[in-house]
């Protein structure tokens, strides 16, 4: 029992020092390079704030894995196309954040990205929605009408997501918010790997947050933050909805 409090516990602080240092060196690094983002309509901010920030996110959820991989108690392995995808769909959006790239050729890649991310291996009753469970009255549904739906899910929530950037506070609140609460589904359900993931995000999230309301030293997580939390959202919204085992 003490071991297992101690482990998620460890995890938080390696977590929370991790971000800490890389945000601080990303700062560095986006002040030398002008990785600014101007004002727009549906920001809360005016004039240049530093953007990407989400792509350090990324980078401590995959140096958080690599250290976790050798505990028995976590198993990564079924999951590595979803990191995988997850990590690919955050690099688009770091490009996205200071290149020019067209919203069809941005979708085009998200769809392809998804579709290998549902057809990842992984046991389809968890990761493609096969059944509404008497939502409408409908219960199974074919395996197209599953996967054009399931990548629909997908589309829908990482461009709710996407459209909390530029808010401050309001994407690393909600964000930590949803993952607190799917941590504790998976904790108390005995699935430790997402449970680890969840926590991983929340400690790296609210490392964020300070660098997101502070007036001198403001980041945005911008679209390498917001596609890959809004991707892992709907994945776990995904799972959640199709894992019977799972306990309130």
């Amino acid at each position: 029992m003490l071991l297992n409090l101690l482990y998620p516990l460890f995890i938080l602080v390696f977590t929370i020092f991790l971000s800490s240092f890389l945000f601080k060196k990303y700062l560095v690094v986006a002040k030398s390079f002008n990785l600014y983002k101007g004002y727009s309509d549906r920001s809360s901010h005016s004039g240049k704030v530093f953007t990407g920030a989400g792509i350090i996110i990324t980078l401590v959820l995959f140096t958080s894995l690599l250290v976790l991989d050798g505990i028995s108690v976590f198993d990564f392995i079924p999951l590595t196309v979803l990191i995988i995808t997850s990590f690919l769909i955050s690099m688009l959006g770091f490009y996205d954040d200071f290149m020019t790239i067209t919203a069809f050729h941005k979708y085009i890649i998200l769809c392809f990205l998804i579709g290998m991310a549902i057809n990842s291996g992984l046991d389809n009753d968890t990761t493609l929605i096969t059944d509404l469970h008497g939502f409408l009255g409908i219960f199974e549904i074919p395996y197209t009408v599953g996967l054009i739906f399931t990548g629909f899910v997908y589309i829908a929530v990482i461009n709710a997501v996407n459209l909390m950037d530029g808010i401050d506070s309001y994407l690393a609140g909600f964000g930590s918010l949803v993952f607190v609460l799917f941590g504790v589904l998976f904790y108390n359900s005995n699935l430790l790997t997402h449970a680890i993931i969840c926590l991983i995000l929340v400690g790296s999230l609210s490392v964020f947050l300070r660098y997101n309301i502070s007036t001198r030293r403001k980041l945005f997580i911008g679209d390498s933050g917001s596609l890959f939390i809004g991707f892992w959202i709907a994945y776990f919204l995904i799972f959640f909805l199709q894992t019977d085992s799972i306990k309130w």
